[in-house]
């Protein structure tokens, strides 16, 4: 694990790999290993999957052991793997969540999954998170699109431009503490906001409890509206965001893009790599996915049917 921007992306080192498990995704990307477990507290396992043309999912927060981990906001935090299937993802959720049968639910099919999915424009990562590149995002957008036209015709259904509300309008709305005021990560800036934070453990606890349910109540809103069993946007969103604080799962996919060999790797047979991580030089992108899972922690089998090669 490292921390965001810290480590060179696996193909084109003039691209971050995400954080902050992006030594995970890299070693996936690399081939030093078949599988790695991430943690997550805000994309920190789903980020670095799709930049590494991996599959990520991270588990329910407070479902997961995460003993021996270090917390990024013990509120949000949970764990779970970077692999480069849908198949190792569910053996490793198997074994953080016993008894669960992740494996039995990957039915290779997008036959029955109803999608309600995100703008782009309105859900992607502000200019003070990410500078925004036009030609990217036209492109990206459009691939996305006809992505989710493909799963059409292989039986899913798609409502677009689906109605979540923004955490921002979620704090608003609902009159909560933010994610800023609520987490508790080691960093600096957090142990100077410390000397003036007169918030008891009550109030916390109060906190935490109330933004969750809100957030969790407008997710059923969006679903409901929608028709949807699960929330999906493109990678370079905010979405894991709103499931950090839901505490749901969520997970990212790349079973939409096509993929090629990188002849960098060529003795390990099982590296592959995005045509969207050689974007600058060959000016291609493919669309990589993120899901957000209202109901895994209770019914996996209503939502891990994602298609022939999804977590």
């Amino acid at each position: 694990m490292t921390y965001p921007g810290s480590k060179e992306a696996d193909v084109d080192l003039r691209k971050t790999p995400a954080g902050s498990s992006s030594g995970s995704a890299v070693a996936i990307a690399a081939g030093f290993s078949p599988l790695t477990i991430g943690t997550e507290a805000n994309g920190s396992i789903v980020q670095p999957a799709i930049r590494a043309a991996a599959y990520g999912l991270k588990g329910t927060v407070d479902d997961v052991i995460m003993k021996g981990t270090q917390s990024g906001g013990a509120a949000f935090d949970s764990a779970g793997p970077i692999a480069k299937s849908a198949e190792d993802c569910a053996d490793v959720m198997d074994i953080l969540l016993p008894g669960r049968d992740f494996c039995s639910h990957l039915t290779k099919s997008w036959n029955g999954i109803r999608i309600a999915y995100l703008d782009y424009k309105t859900w992607q990562f502000p200019d003070s998170m990410c500078e925004k590149t036009p030609d990217f995002d036209i492109q990206h957008e459009l691939e996305m699109l006809k992505a989710l036209r493909k799963v059409e015709s292989l039986g899913a259904r798609v409502t677009y431009n689906a109605p979540l509300m923004s955490l921002p309008e979620i704090n608003k709305k609902y009159k909560t503490v933010t994610m800023r005021e609520i987490i508790k990560q080691p960093s600096q800036q957090v142990l100077e906001n410390g000397l003036n934070d007169n918030m008891t453990d009550e109030q916390y606890h109060i906190g935490l409890a109330h933004l969750r349910q809100s957030v969790r109540h407008a997710v059923q809103m969006c679903l409901d509206e929608s028709n949807a069993d699960v929330i999906m946007a493109s990678g370079e969103t905010l979405l894991p965001r709103t499931a950090a604080c839901a505490g749901y799962p969520i997970g990212s996919s790349d079973d939409l893009k096509e993929y090629v060999v990188d002849k960098n790797y060529g003795s390990k047979t099982y590296s592959t790599v995005s045509k969207k991580n050689l974007s600058i030089a060959q000016d291609q992108t493919y669309p990589t996915t993120i899901t957000l899972y209202p109901s895994t922690f209770t019914n996996p089998q209503a939502t891990a049917n994602l298609g022939s090669n999804a977590p």
